[in-house]
């Protein structure tokens, strides 16, 4: 599964600066400059240092790690339109600078990895790096984790009732005489217009191996 809604290439970088935000506990206005380590194939693909509609976001690096420093890059909203004006996405966006490393390059496509440097303005510099990042078989999500990923895409469309009858079908599954108790949940319980919610979930970071 897919833990954040961007180019999965990408994944890598954004966990191994969540990691450090949420170490360290960052703020925007304590980063000077972020570098990022990829494969010649990112640069080029997803080195975008201004996408103004929501696909460009998703696969434009500079745009995700600053999501990932200042925003939540594992919020869908954070891609859509009305969100990538974020000020402080924004001004991480411009100190975000991609370097093509061989290491990275040697190992691609069998892993995606990334290795990242914040420099603060204290003079400090920190280092995270990730070769598979979460989601992926070498560092599968928990079954709660793809559960929290079905209640919050569903809450704009399902009610939470009917978002926890789907899921208590999908894990009675096997058991299941039929399909019925599982098409009937998928059925019942839509949203309409400002019946829409939008549940917080508690979101934990992933945590990148530091280098």
């Amino acid at each position: 599964m897919k833990a954040w809604p961007c180019c999965s290439l990408l994944h890598s970088a954004v966990q191994a600066l969540e990691s450090l935000r949420h170490e360290h506990e960052l703020s925007p206005a304590q980063i000077k400059h972020i570098r990022i380590n990829t494969s010649r194939r990112v640069i080029a693909q997803n080195g975008d240092p201004d996408p103004r509609e929501s696909m460009a976001a998703q696969y434009s690096l500079p745009f995700c790690a600053g999501a990932a420093l200042a925003g939540d890059a594992q919020d869908p909203v954070t891609f859509e339109p009305q969100s990538l004006g974020n000020a402080n996405v924004r001004a991480l966006m411009g100190r975000t600078e991609l370097v093509e490393d061989a290491e990275i390059d040697g190992q691609f496509p069998f892993h995606f990895g990334a290795k990242v440097e914040v420099a603060l303005v204290s003079g400090q510099v920190l280092r995270a790096a990730v070769l598979d990042p979460h989601g992926t078989p070498a560092d599968p999500c928990a079954v709660g984790e793809i559960e929290a990923k079905f209640r919050r895409l569903t809450a704009t469309v399902k009610t939470v009732d009917a978002a926890e009858r789907i899921i208590a079908a999908a894990r009675n599954l096997k058991e299941a005489p039929s399909l019925d108790e599982l098409s009937n949940a998928l059925r019942d319980g839509n949203l309409k217009g400002d019946e829409a919610i939008s549940p917080a979930e508690e979101r934990r970071p992933v945590s990148a191996k530091i280098s």
